[in-house]
């Protein structure tokens, strides 16, 4: 979704120390597309095995599990850039 991506690359950018900024995209992005592979793959096992409505309730667990994760952190407190640690310009 675009929108989910501007979302996360402004709180990316508000976040990350200016110097650290291209590490931490680039880990970002490496982490993402690494991870899809692994998923599909995870995926095919268990739909070979088990079916599809065992894949599929495989996903909404993991994707639960997201949820929970982002709910238990400090961000759906952060209203604004302010909130989440944005750092004046130099």
């Amino acid at each position: 979704m675009p929108s989910e991506r501007i979302t996360t690359t402004s709180l990316r950018q508000a976040i990350a120390p200016v110097d650290m900024l291209g590490r931490v995209s680039s880990l970002l992005i490496m982490s993402t597309f690494g991870a899809r592979p692994i998923g599909a793959g995870l995926a095919a096992i268990v739909a070979a095995q088990y079916g599809l409505p065992a894949c599929l309730a495989l996903a909404v667990g993991f994707f639960a599990a997201q949820l929970i994760c982002i709910l238990c952190s400090a961000l759906p407190l952060v209203r604004s850039l302010h909130d989440a640690g944005a750092r004046p310009a130099s």
